[in-house]
């Protein structure tokens, strides 16, 4: 809890601390999509490959069956949870701007010649499409093999 008989962080400083924290967030927002590509890829490789490869013993085919499978739910589960680190992460960007605009309100700071402390509201909802969008896409192509 902070200390009320402390001073207040000087406005400037307080966005400097929050353009940081919301940078921390975007890279590991950038590090969980890259596992997520990189999991699905491999997943859409394993896929393809049971899918493809036809053996003939009667073992090998509950295991290609089980594979056929088990990869899809894989994947989707995969796309469900990076969806919901992805999620979190916008959550706690959005929190640390509002947070920013009631600090500058409180202290009657307007930085003028300063960008804004995370982009442009058009600029964040375009970076956002992929982090976004391609779990739900992976998982309807999961769904889409799942069912099929």
């Amino acid at each position: 809890m902070p200390d009320p008989a402390a001073p207040p962080i000087p406005p400037l400083d307080y966005y400097r601390v929050l353009r940081e924290q919301i940078q921390h967030e975007d890279n590991l927002l950038t590090q969980r999509l890259n596992w997520f590509l990189t999991s699905q890829s491999f997943l859409f490789t394993a896929y393809t490959i049971a899918a493809v490869n036809t053996p003939a013993a009667a073992r090998a085919n509950t295991i290609r069956s089980a594979m056929l499978l088990l990869l899809p739910i894989l994947g989707l589960s995969v796309a469900a949870l990076v969806l919901c680190t992805v999620l979190a992460a916008t959550a706690a960007m959005a929190i640390l701007r509002r947070e920013f605009k009631d600090h500058a309100q409180h202290f009657n700071f307007a930085p003028v010649d300063l960008p804004p402390v995370q982009g442009y509201r058009a600029t964040q909802l375009f970076g956002l499409a992929a982090p976004v969008l391609l779990p739900a896409v992976f998982a309807g192509a999961w769904l889409f093999l799942l069912l099929k």
